[in-house]
């Protein structure tokens, strides 16, 4: 047998999200309910809408990857805010649309006084049925009722966020799942959309997502995180 090289170590090189299995699936891997949807769920009209709409591939990718990266930094001062209430986020921080989302889930705050804890941010969740994980984004207590809540700050809200809440709800065994998107063009700056997680709409989105699990073995039979090995340190006296 080889000798090991201590040197090298394992990196995840692809853009799915996998998550390690908790007990007692140790060792395994599970696909992220969006890496589900994102290839087992039709795109839906309004991508190739968006998607003609750019000069290239190339352009729509700019694009999409800017939105990624206001949808994070927004996440991270919400998630900031959930974490610490004695935390002050300024202006100066942030861009001004990044500024107004982030005031849109401070006004839906002041509106509906949700109850939580940190234990209800940013809480990873899993489905040992499905062998699916994610990490859902907000999980309060309203109205005496627990909620399960996914932040968007896409232009809309689509129907893979409402399958993807939905899940959510399932594996935390909430009364309600919802989407709040943040930065909407109203005075209170988000629009949010819930359902009854016993409800027949919900239902359907759960059997949505079935079916995508389906589609994405029959797409990927063999999916499995890509991993490359890589060093750890270099040295031109190794040479």
């Amino acid at each position: 047998m080889p000798k090991k090289d201590s040197n090298l170590i394992e990196v995840r090189v692809d853009t799915d999200h996998w998550y390690p299995a908790p007990k007692p699936h140790e060792g395994e891997m599970w696909p992220s309910v969006t890496t589900i949807l994102g290839v087992g769920y039709p795109k839906g009209v309004g991508f190739f809408k968006w998607l003609i709409k750019h000069m290239s591939w190339e352009h729509a990718c700019e694009e999409r990857d800017a939105a990624a990266t206001r949808g994070t930094n927004v996440h991270k001062a919400v998630e900031k805010m959930m974490k610490n209430r004695k935390v002050v986020l300024t202006m100066e921080e942030f861009n001004l649309e990044q500024w107004w989302m982030i005031e849109s889930f401070f006004n839906f705050c002041q509106d509906h006084r949700p109850k939580f804890t940190k234990g209800d941010v940013e809480k990873r969740v899993f489905d040992p049925t499905l062998k699916t994980a994610g990490t859902l984004d907000f999980n309060p207590i309203i109205d005496g009722e627990r909620h399960c809540i996914d932040f968007k700050t896409s232009d809309q809200i689509q129907i893979t966020h409402k399958i993807q809440s939905s899940q959510y709800g399932k594996m935390v065994g909430a009364d309600w799942a919802g989407v709040l998107k943040l930065g909407a063009k109203n005075d209170r700056g988000y629009i949010f959309e819930e359902w009854r997680m016993n409800s027949k709409k919900a239902k359907a989105y759960l059997g949505g997502f079935k079916a995508a699990k389906t589609i994405f073995h029959i797409e990927r039979p063999r999916a499995a995180p890509k991993v490359k090995l890589v060093p750890k340190t270099l040295s031109l006296s190794r040479l």
